[in-house]
């Protein structure tokens, strides 16, 4: 049934609409335009700005799916810059303040014009929609796309425009983001519930479905030519990742697992929607917007529209609850414009209309305050690769340095033309070892150094952490770098333990120590300290001259009942049972273990390594032995 208000009949464009409708893309630009990202924030927008000169997909330029159509608009946009960076981010721009015109069309058309101006009001200045406005990546045009074709929908089932039009500009929405239409999917099936067309209609709206899909696949199929396996890996290759990294399904599921996934959705989605307000406002207007959306649900429970809205918001709901990484805030902008619909149209169903708008900007005006910090971080202070990449270039050469990254290597290889620099994903950590076996590079840079280390022809010579405020840029808000140089240039007696005969583990202390087997310097407890477990055993590169009898250890198991032995140059010296607590241990040395003439390699190998992931704990995949704070040698 179509409420009244969804009835054909006279025009809805009117005039004052069309007047707001340009108001409303000129505010939004007004707010956008100044604050452009100065830096290539994530590790796709490197993908995106080569992709712009040297569309290449089956070279992985850019990662999957391709995004044919938004390439060829940064491509547009890169004749009128000329600088892949700013092409990209104007596009943001421009794509964010469009979609808020369309915003405040649709839920007008769905509604009325009080309630298009409130959603407009509530996602304005939100975190979610502001900053990510102003990056180089493909989520802005994503959601225009979205919402232009959710706009087709609603005028198909308010017989308005012809079925195939909404679903032409579904196949195009899926080629910028395939994992936000699935809403809009579930709309047109609604729409053609509703609208029960004859076989005509069928035919013509499967067949623009598949142009517009055809827009974005056949020049991938072109680019692949005919490798059409390596076509299938191409683009099934995200969703392996998500499946093994990102999704619920990726940990053992248990109470704490899920306890854990709500607290990192909590803690990110309500930082992207309210900005860093406390907690007690956050969880007060999400109260508010629930409460809102049940009320306007059951005031015009009657309405088309609602259910329509409904069915936008569910499916991309379930697939961020249950897939998606929550850290990626990102990937909730496909939630925010059927969410904003919905909440507007409860709020109007409270208050007078007039009210009702006022308080959508008084909210909208306390958000932006706080958002605005932000964004000027994001405008003013370059990201955390892009500081790592300066510091290479102020301290090293390309012609004796090796470079290795995971998360930093696109802005490492985008930046560091004629350097030495390898994606530690491709390779692997043992291949990535055999590596540096190799090499004849004097030095060994390791970006992301997640339990790699350059082995005993190497020795830690500096780290350093690059940092951002998290709610600006999650995934590169923190870049870690280690540098290593060889050990040519040190006698043994440079690996002696400090004056106090302690190393104090997770500290700098330790770098010139630490081998194999050990991941990165964290806090564990509230202690600093190191974990093992990145290989079977954790070594250490020591001098010892003078004979003692104990080696003692602070350390505590992340698995039960562990228990732990220690070898000195492959020797067996002793095996300690290691609890779940930081304790005290101490293990008795042989003579095997000093020597005056040479260093000797401690080698800590921890029988138990378990993952927090697969134990439901947290999205921690590392695989965990036991985590050493403090090493001593006693007389």
């Amino acid at each position: 049934m179509i409420a009244d208000t969804d009835k054909p009949g006279s025009s809805w464009l009117t005039p004052t609409i069309r007047v707001t409708l340009l108001l409303v893309i000129v505010l939004a630009l007004l707010v956008y335009l100044p604050y452009q990202s100065c830096s290539l924030d994530d590790f796709d927008s490197f993908n995106f700005a080569r992709a712009l000169t040297n569309f290449e997909p089956s070279a992985g330029i850019p990662h999957a799916p391709g995004y044919v159509l938004y390439v060829a608009l940064g491509q547009l946009m890169l004749r009128v810059t000329g600088d892949p960076r700013t092409a990209l981010t104007l596009l943001s721009v421009l794509s964010a303040s469009l979609a808020c015109g369309v915003l405040f069309v649709l839920t007008t058309l769905l509604f009325d014009r009080y309630t298009g101006l409130t959603a407009f009001a509530l996602v304005l200045l939100m975190p979610l929609m502001w900053l990510n406005a102003d990056k180089a990546l493909s989520d802005s045009p994503g959601v225009l796309f979205q919402s232009i074709t959710m706009l087709a929908l609603v005028l198909a089932v308010q017989r308005r425009a012809p079925l195939w039009v909404a679903s032409l500009l579904l196949g195009i929405a899926a080629g910028f983001r395939p994992q936000a239409v699935l809403g809009v999917a579930l709309v047109l099936l609604v729409a053609v519930l509703c609208l029960r067309p004859r076989p005509l209609v069928w035919l013509q709206s499967a067949l623009a479905l598949l142009a517009g899909t055809m827009l974005w696949v056949v020049p991938l199929l072109v680019s692949f030519g005919p490798d059409i396996t390596g076509f299938r890996s191409y683009m099934s290759g995200p969703t392996g990742f998500v499946a093994a990294e990102e999704s619920l399904f990726s940990t053992t599921i248990t109470a704490e697992s899920i306890r854990a996934r709500w607290s990192l959705l909590w803690h990110w989605g309500s930082q992207a929607f309210c900005g860093p307000l406390p907690e007690w406002a956050r969880m007060a207007l999400f109260g508010a917007a629930v409460v809102l959306i049940v009320w306007g649900a059951f005031r015009r429970r009657k309405q088309i529209s609602l259910w329509l809205c409904f069915a936008w918001l569910a499916p991309q709901l379930a697939l961020q609850l249950l897939f998606l990484n929550p850290s990626e805030t990102r990937y909730m902008l496909a939630l925010l414009f059927p969410a904003a619909t919905l909440a507007a149209a409860g709020l109007q169903a409270v208050l007078r209309p007039r009210r009702a708008l006022a308080l959508a900007i008084v909210l909208a005006a306390v958000i932006g305050l706080v958002t605005l910090p932000l964004a000027r971080q994001l405008h003013s202070e370059v990201s955390p690769p892009d500081r790592l990449v300066a510091y290479l270039r102020s301290r090293y050469q390309a012609s004796d340095t090796l470079v290795v990254g995971r998360q930093s290597y696109n802005a490492l290889s985008y930046y560091l033309s004629g350097w030495d620099v390898r994606f530690l994903d491709y390779y692997g950590n043992e291949a990535m070892k055999e590596e540096f076996n190799r090499t004849r590079a004097t030095y060994i840079v390791i970006a992301d150094p997640e339990g790699l280390r350059p082995g005993e022809a190497f020795v830690e010579i500096e780290s350093r952490v690059f940092e951002q405020n998290p709610q600006v840029h999650a995934k590169h808000s923190r870049v870690e770098v280690t540098c290593y140089g060889r050990v040519t240039d040190l006698a043994p007696h440079d690996f002696a333990l400090p004056e106090n005969g302690i190393i104090q583990m997770g500290t700098e202390q330790d770098a010139r120590y630490v081998l194999d087997g050990w991941y990165r310097r964290e806090d564990v407890g509230g202690v600093a300290a190191r974990w093992t477990g990145a290989a079977p055993a954790a070594t250490l590169r020591v001098y010892l001259p003078n004979k003692a009898s104990r080696l003692s250890l602070n350390a505590l198991s992340f698995a039960p009942a562990q228990l732990l032995d220690v070898f000195c140059n492959d020797v067996l010296v002793g095996q300690v049972s290691v609890p779940q607590t930081w304790t005290q241990l101490t293990v008795p040395l042989s003579d095997s273990c000093f020597s005056s003439e040479s260093t000797i390699l401690l080698r800590l190998c921890a029988a138990t390594l378990k993952s927090p992931s697969a134990e439901g704990q947290s999205t921690d995949h590392r695989t965990l032995g036991i985590a050493v704070s403090r090493l001593q040698v006693l007389p």
